[in-house]
């Protein structure tokens, strides 16, 4: 096995163990009870809001989010459900980097 290949093995295997221990992206806070969602984080003064799905170590950024989209998401039964109804097919998803 060369060097780059080994590399980039040990970098997956360390992606998926974070991801398996249900590490919290910095800047986010968790989501309880949700089976979907990890962790938000919401900034009303660009209206963006950063999503982590459980077992995932990646953040999804959404701009253009209104704070009564965000108040509704924070109230809703299923922060899930909701997410994936009113969020995800509206705002468009782009990879958030790490902040």
């Amino acid at each position: 096995m060369n060097i780059q290949k080994a590399i980039s093995v040990l970098f997956l295997l360390a992606a998926t163990c974070i991801a398996a221990s249900g590490a919290l992206a910095p800047g986010l806070s968790p989501v309880k009870g949700s089976r979907l969602i990890q962790g938000a984080a919401y900034d009303p003064a660009t209206e963006t809001l950063r999503i982590q799905l459980v077992n995932s170590i990646d953040v999804y950024r959404y701009r253009g989010v209104p704070p009564e989209i965000y108040e509704a998401f924070l109230g809703a039964e299923s922060r899930g459900r909701y997410y994936a109804e009113h969020i995800k097919p509206v705002f468009q998803a782009e990879p958030a980097e790490a902040e």
